[in-house]
């Protein structure tokens, strides 16, 4: 971990996110629900898909700077009613 730079680390976090909407959208596409229980454990699934890799790959801080991100996203998307 000590041996990437800081430019090393977002990019592998930034790949750890794209992997977890990866997962988040296949669950949505071949998985199709309509109940609201299945749309919140495909976005927990896909989120912590995304926070595991951040973290396993770029290390504590970005995981959590993520998380929290991610999660206010998915938040602001309730809200305003833009989830699938």
């Amino acid at each position: 971990m000590k041996g990437r730079s800081i430019g090393k680390r977002i990019a592998l976090a930034l790949a750890a996110i794209a992997i977890g909407c990866l997962v988040w959208i296949m669950w949505s596409s071949f998985l199709p629900t309509t109940e609201n229980a299945y749309k919140v454990l495909q976005t927990v699934v896909g989120l912590g898909v995304m926070i595991y890799l951040t973290y396993r790959w770029s290390g504590k801080m970005i995981a959590l700077v993520v998380a929290i991100v991610f999660i206010g996203l998915v938040i602001w998307a309730m809200v305003t009613g833009l989830m699938l």
